[in-house]
């Protein structure tokens, strides 16, 4: 188990879901065309095992929480979050998307969504050692698209 890490203060990465480091079992499709998206965003991650993998690097050791902006018509999106090679907390072998109402084709459906433990209703924190992490999101089961990845600390608030 990881060391008793304190809260980090003050950081943000954003991750734009366009800037992959790699994926495997299927392959997703780079759009300029979602209305309300940050810069570009993706789609067709709709195969269960299809992952989306992304490097990033963290200032100083410590806790960090994890926000995704995503949109997803259908219910029931499921996802997987693998850091460095192992799931950073239980809750994080299936993470479930909310249905936001459609997938920002003509309005803007995205949403914020923190990454929370069902068993407390809180955000659930992971620990980083200071340095480059390796960041792969699998796909449990239905579609979803993605425009960002925020890591951050729990005092900073993303928008929401």
């Amino acid at each position: 188990p990881m060391p008793k890490l304190e809260p980090t203060k003050g950081v943000k990465i954003v991750i734009e879901a366009e800037n992959l480091a790699g994926q495997g079992g299927g392959e997703v499709t780079i759009t300029d065309k979602k209305v309300g998206a940050s810069g570009k965003a993706f789609l067709n991650w709709d195969k269960p095992g299809h992952f989306v993998e992304y490097k990033f690097t963290v200032p100083a050791d410590g806790e960090y929480w994890v926000t995704f902006k995503y949109c997803a018509e259908n219910l029931g999106p499921v996802r997987a979050l693998v850091l460095d090679g192992a799931f950073p907390a239980e809750c994080m072998k299936a993470i479930d998307f909310a249905s936001t109402g459609g997938w920002s084709n003509e309005h803007d459906d995205w949403r914020y969504w923190t990454v929370t433990d069902p068993k407390t209703n809180k955000p659930s924190p992971f620990y980083l050692r200071k340095g480059e992490h390796t960041l792969r999101i699998v796909n449990v089961q239905q579609s979803l698209n993605l425009d960002l990845i925020v890591i951050h600390s729990p005092n900073v608030q993303v928008q929401q």
